[in-house]
């Protein structure tokens, strides 16, 4: 499935916490938040972080689809599989986007127009960290039958000769505490790698995490990959406008 080779990964399972961020009033990082997050070793410890979850990523990856997986969505192109892991599941989606690389990446990380295509977000926050690295808070509207989800997690881009990475993983910040009417979504590794292709791009997709609540975890499993779905044609929906505009 792919030109990459195996990489052996360093393990991560819990997010790790941030150092103090803001002040009380607006979301900004103060003087002290920048000038330690500007230190060398704040700046290699995110990336080290976000580095391991890349390589866990391409272990993922270099899998076929179907391995130990089961099938959950197959429509028009569209698949995603699944499959149970240690305290959570995982799912992996392969899709074709009309598109092109930096377009669709251009969308996927532009929080500040995302509310506008995808209903189910009620609310959404990035704040630069370091250099190519952002956390990202996000609250979701309630959907199907589960309840109220939010998600806290450092996100980085990449881009080397075979295509574009998007990894992300769970994080910890005084400014987003839990909320005790919400349950906060746990996510050890997700990704992104877009190719391009016939002009347009091929998209290959990671989620591994740990969504909570009394669902068993085949109907969770079930919840969620139709709701990625959902989020990715929605996004194709968006982008095809735009391009025709």
């Amino acid at each position: 499935m792919s030109c990459f080779p195996n990489i052996k990964a360093n393990s991560y399972k819990k997010p790790i916490k941030a150092p103090q961020s803001y002040n009380n009033n607006e979301i900004n990082l103060n003087e002290e938040m920048i000038d330690t997050f500007n230190e060398d070793s704040k700046c290699k410890t995110l990336e080290t972080i976000l580095g391991a979850c890349k390589d866990e990523f391409l272990l993922v990856f270099n899998r076929p689809l179907e391995e130990d997986a089961e099938l959950v969505i197959d429509k028009n192109g569209f698949k995603t599989y699944g499959q149970d892991c240690n305290n959570g599941f995982l799912l992996k989606s392969s899709f074709f986007s009309e598109a092109d690389p930096e377009t669709f990446l251009s969308y996927l990380t532009d929080t500040g127009t995302r509310q506008k295509w995808d209903k189910n977000i009620e609310k959404i926050t990035k704040v630069a960290l370091a250099p190519h690295i952002d956390m990202i808070y996000t609250r979701f509207t309630k959907f199907f039958a589960i309840s109220q989800r939010d998600l806290l997690t450092i996100t980085r881009c990449y881009k080397d000769d075979s295509g574009y990475f998007l990894i992300s993983t769970s994080y910890e910040n005084q400014e987003f505490p839990v909320d005790q009417n919400i349950m906060r979504i746990q996510i050890f590794i997700a990704g992104y790698f877009i190719q391009s292709l016939n002009g347009g791009s091929k998209v290959f997709a990671v989620t591994q995490g740990n969504f909570g609540g009394i669902l068993p975890q085949k109907a969770m499993r079930t919840t969620v990959a139709m709701s990625f779905h959902k989020f990715q044609m929605s996004m194709e929906t968006a982008m095809a406008k735009k391009i025709k505009s």
